[in-house]
C-alpha cells in the first residue's frame, strides 16, 4: 500500500475508508483493474458471512467508505474509478 498523508488519515474515520483511499491510491494511474471480491473483502477487513453477499458489503461498507471520501473532498485521480468500484468479481 502507498503511504497517506497523516492529515488524510486522521480525516477519515472509517477503517475501510482508509484502507480503501490506499487502494485506490495503489492503483491510482490505471485506467481499469479488476480484482476479484474476495480479496476486496480481505483487503479492506470486511469479510464476515455478512458481507460475503455483495449486496451487503454494498450497503455497509463500500458505500459509506465512498461517501466519507468524496465528503472529505480527497483527490485520487483516477477517471473510471467510481465505475470500477462495481467491478470486483
Amino acid at each position: 500500500f502507498s503511504k497517506m498523508h497523516l492529515t488524510i488519515q486522521f480525516s477519515l474515520q472509517l477503517k475501510q475508508s482508509k484502507l480503501l483511499y490506499e487502494l485506490l491510491k495503489d492503483y491510482e494511474n490505471i485506467k481499469s483493474k479488476v480484482i476479484d471480491f474476495n480479496l476486496v473483502l480481505d483487503l479492506l477487513n470486511s469479510n464476515s458471512e455478512r458481507n460475503k453477499k455483495f449486496a451487503y458489503f454494498n450497503n455497509d461498507i463500500l458505500k459509506k467508505a465512498v461517501d466519507e471520501i468524496f465528503g472529505k473532498n480527497i483527490e485520487i485521480y483516477n477517471p473510471g474509478w467510481s465505475s470500477w468500484l462495481y467491478k470486483v468479481v
